[in-house]
């Protein structure tokens, strides 16, 4: 903390002051102290590790016994590595943080100060035992899941409707307990899913054109007209999904690239009289890694298009404006949740399991 102050600044460690209140003791308060003479009283808070969900017992009775040591403190978490998302929970409170790889957000009144460093964004020592990636099959039905249907539900049933193995859920639901992007209640029943971060997280390991198979063409008559074409011969895609669909739902500007889901681009786009392009193309055709992709569609203007969710996910990940499109669906379905999602998981098909 010395060496991010301005250095005029002084900092002192005043541990006397870590007085117990009804049984709870900061691990030790530091003051700051500006040329002027102004100063803040920073307690803190030291953890040998730090969960998102460990945010929430933080910011609980914990607290408010901390924030009574002295009332115009500011609460400092510290502790040698802080995760992104830990990161960004903190924040979301209103607590500084500080971590040993330089990772620090600290905001005072009363002496003026805004201070903000970056560090490592992955654990530089990290547990024997890895967390699961939201990565693969198995992660995107299991999110895909979570995200469309209302919980309450089971790992047991998570399972059954995702085809997906219940080890392999039990463990994937832990993790993203621990993330504090699903919540679980007694016996592990899940009670709560945060499924706008949930899709961001699966975003950070999936990319539309990456994890599909994807082939880029030049349509002669523009993209538009294959719109038309899909009209009259539905049987030449599965889906589309990107601009098209995002302009739609929630337009940011006019789409100029159509991207569809097919069985087999290469025929697709022999029927469509479609030109391969390395570069510059206004049609991208699509074969989908897993059905998952094609779960749960919609029809938008007319025409087959991916589930809301899976159009979140590509557009996030996608090119061009295709990032700004997804952040304007998330907006879309946070205003109209009640539109698109499921009421119960009774009501999804059952899947044959697969390894993720």
């Amino acid at each position: 903390m010395r060496e991010l102050l301005p250095p005029a600044w002084q900092i002192a460690e005043q541990s006397e002051q870590a007085e117990a209140v009804q049984g709870t003791r900061a691990d030790t308060v530091i003051t700051i102290q500006e040329p002027r003479g102004g100063f803040a009283k920073l307690v803190v808070e030291a953890r040998n590790a730090l969960a998102p969900r460990d945010v929430d017992t933080i910011v609980g009775s914990r607290l408010e016994l901390l924030r009574r040591l002295d009332p115009y403190a500011t609460v400092l978490v510290v502790a040698p590595w802080l995760s992104p998302r830990t990161r960004e929970l903190l924040t979301a409170r209103g607590l500084a943080y500080l971590d040993l790889t330089g990772n620090a957000v600290l905001r005072l009144e009363q002496p003026a100060l805004f201070l903000r460093t970056d560090g490592a964004m992955q654990d530089p020592d990290p547990p024997r035992r890895g967390q699961l990636l939201l990565r693969g099959a198995g992660a995107g039905r299991v999110v895909r899941l979570l995200v469309d249907v209302r919980p309450l539900y089971t790992a047991t049933a998570i399972a059954a409707a995702a085809g997906v193995g219940v080890p392999y859920v039990s463990r994937l639901l832990a993790t993203l307990d621990r993330e504090a992007l699903v919540q679980r209640g007694a016996r592990g029943l899940v009670v709560d899913v945060d499924w706008i971060n949930l899709l961001r997280r699966r975003a950070e390991n999936y990319d539309v054109f990456r994890s599909n198979q994807a082939q880029g063409f030049v349509a002669a008559s523009g993209a538009r007209n294959v719109l038309d074409q899909f009209r009259e011969s539905p049987e030449l895609y599965r889906a589309i999904t990107g601009s098209f669909v995002a302009s739609q739902i929630a337009p940011v500007a006019a789409p100029a690239q159509l991207t569809a889901y097919v069985d087999n681009a290469a025929r697709t786009a022999d029927a469509l009289g479609l030109l391969p392009a390395d570069a510059g193309a206004d049609v991208v055709l699509l074969t989908a890694y897993d059905y998952v992709v094609l779960d749960r569609l919609q029809v938008v203007d007319g025409l087959t298009a991916v589930g809301v969710s899976q159009l979140a996910l590509d557009c996030l990940t996608g090119n061009g404006r295709m990032p700004a499109e997804g952040e304007a669906v998330l907006d879309w379905m946070t205003n109209a949740e009640s539109q698109w999602r499921i009421a119960g998981i009774e009501r999804l098909p059952l899947r044959g399991e697969i390894t993720p």
